[in-house]
């Protein structure tokens, strides 16, 4: 019983984690994506995060598709912690504040989710 129970609490963990790493997971895929795309996705992440992102988000996640194309990296598929990761490198979390407050959103979520 105890076994089934937990066999049942992992997989209800599995498909929120799926969840949630889905509404974030295209901004691993900027490059790719057409602009419009970008602003939608953008759109409904800031809906669900409203006190946190301003509407701005998308915008700034358009932008931040030109500065990673400019930068003459040749990188089509970015982890969310590798982008955060440039962005400090290259002193721009402040540029990009909507974006900068999303991904750290994203990269504390597992270290939140074990307090519950």
């Amino acid at each position: 019983m105890i076994l089934d129970k937990l066999s049942t609490e992992f997989e209800r963990r599995l498909v929120v984690y799926k969840e949630f790493c889905d509404r974030f997971s295209f901004l691993s895929h900027l490059l790719k994506m057409e602009p419009n795309e970008i602003r939608d996705s953008a759109k409904e992440l800031q809906k669900l995060y409203s006190e946190d992102l301003e509407e701005i988000f998308g915008a700034e996640c358009v932008h931040l598709k030109s500065f990673l194309l400019s930068s003459g990296d040749d990188m089509c598929y970015l982890s969310l912690a590798q982008l955060f990761q440039i962005l400090r490198s290259k002193n721009c979390l402040d540029l990009y504040p909507n974006i900068s407050i999303a991904l750290k959103i994203y990269l504390s979520m597992p270290a939140t989710a074990l307090l519950c």
